[in-house]
């Protein structure tokens, strides 16, 4: 509890304007999280201490997936339906997991051995962090954020276009890390009023 109510306060104000980086963050430390899970078994003097990082690591999870989810379903809310899609995101969500736990009972009865568990576990964990960075680069903003307002403005002021929004996210950054940095941001608006006086 005390790791979601930390999170929210020192990220909070970041995870609408950069939904697409937490997004992916949340689901590669959603990922990370259940494997370290997996460890416990191994490290049964430890379980406290990992179960309690887990658990602080999912809490974050909760916060930074909740809160993208929103922004994400208001973005998709063309109609100003944004029940309709909600429900439907949560429908569509509700059935793969019925799918995939049918699917992952009937794997484990197959799968035999620490190898081909292991190796089960890493394809799927790495097809889940390539389908969900696809599906966040697939996402098109027409609002900016610092990121995407750099990169208008670079290019402007560069080449003399100006960037569609299709453009504009298609070379957004979406992992955590990479891209325009807040204070990069006033580096570019000093660089710009520079070029204009």
């Amino acid at each position: 509890m005390i790791g979601r109510i930390t999170f929210a306060w020192w990220k909070g104000n970041k995870l609408d304007s950069e939904c697409k980086k937490w997004r992916l963050f949340a689901d590669i430390l959603n990922d990370l999280a259940m494997v370290t899970e997996l460890f416990v078994p191994q490290f049964q003097a430890n379980s406290m201490q990992i179960l309690c990082t887990t658990s602080a690591m999912k809490s974050i999870v909760g916060v930074a997936g909740g809160a993208t989810r929103a922004s994400i379903t208001h973005h998709q809310a063309i109609r100003d339906n944004m029940a309709e899609i909600s429900a439907k995101d949560g429908s569509q969500e509700t059935m793969v997991n019925l799918v995939a736990s049918a699917l992952s009972i009937y794997l484990l009865q197959m799968l035999n051995g620490n190898v081909a568990e292991w190796s089960f576990i890493a394809t799927l964990i790495i097809l889940h962090i390539t389908f969900n960075y696809l599906a966040v680069k697939s996402l098109i903003f027409d609002t900016f954020n610092d990121q995407r307002m750099a990169l208008v403005l670079k290019t402007y002021f560069n080449v003399g276009t100006v960037l569609n929004p299709v453009k504009v996210n298609k070379n957004e950054a979406v992992i955590l890390g990479f891209g325009v940095k807040g204070k990069n941001i006033f580096i570019l608006m000093y660089f710009i009023v520079s070029r204009l006086c």
